[in-house]
């Protein structure tokens, strides 16, 4: 089973928007936090702002860069390799 087959075979509300939908917000959202990062790097660079501003979004760049080049992938790869290797039973209970 693709994940595709999966997603389709879950229950979902009524107003779950349709897939392209969700593709198309992802793509504004990525560019809009790429910006608010810059900002605020820049901002505790100039003094503008308190370092512990920053620390959250350190916390989370080392995160999402250091899942993706490991060698285990970021949580997303690791489910997909799990469920292509099971039926997904591992992954949801």
């Amino acid at each position: 089973m693709d994940w595709m087959e999966w997603y389709e075979g879950l229950w979902k509300p009524s107003w779950t928007p349709a897939p392209a939908t969700i593709g198309a917000i992802w793509g504004m959202l990525y560019p809009v936090i790429a910006v608010t990062f810059l900002f605020v790097f820049v901002q505790v660079g100039r003094g503008r702002m308190p370092w512990m501003v920053a620390v959250p979004f350190a916390i989370n760049w080392r995160r999402i860069w250091h899942s993706h080049g490991s060698s285990s992938g970021c949580g997303i790869c690791r489910w997909r390799q799990s469920t292509s290797s099971s039926s997904g039973e591992r992954f949801l209970g």
